[in-house]
């Protein structure tokens, strides 16, 4: 799948500084897609693709769709499916 080849790809193309940072991104979509996620009320760009992401000096090193299931592991230790999102992600980090 070609999110999956991105999520391989831009890891090995980048090798992430001493700071990174969480956050969310959104980009408009108005085609279909399982990965499409229902946000015109709450976001003034509308509906699209929206991720939970690490990224480092503007480049995304890795993402995680909103909509995609969250490892159970996390939401059984009480943390809400944000946090379980950046903690999967955060559990690939490798040291170079």
């Amino acid at each position: 799948e070609f999110f999956n080849w991105l999520r391989y790809i831009w890891k090995k193309a980048w090798d992430l500084g001493p700071i990174v940072s969480a956050d969310e991104q959104t980009c408009t979509m108005h085609g279909k897609s399982q990965y499409k996620t229902r946000c015109g009320k709450y976001k003034r760009i509308g509906d699209g693709i929206q991720t939970d992401a690490i990224a480092d000096d503007g480049y995304t090193w890795d993402f995680y769709f909103r909509n995609e299931p969250v490892n159970s592991k996390w939401i059984k230790k009480g943390l809400s499916p944000m946090h379980a999102r950046l903690l999967h992600m955060f559990e690939n980090f490798r040291d170079s």
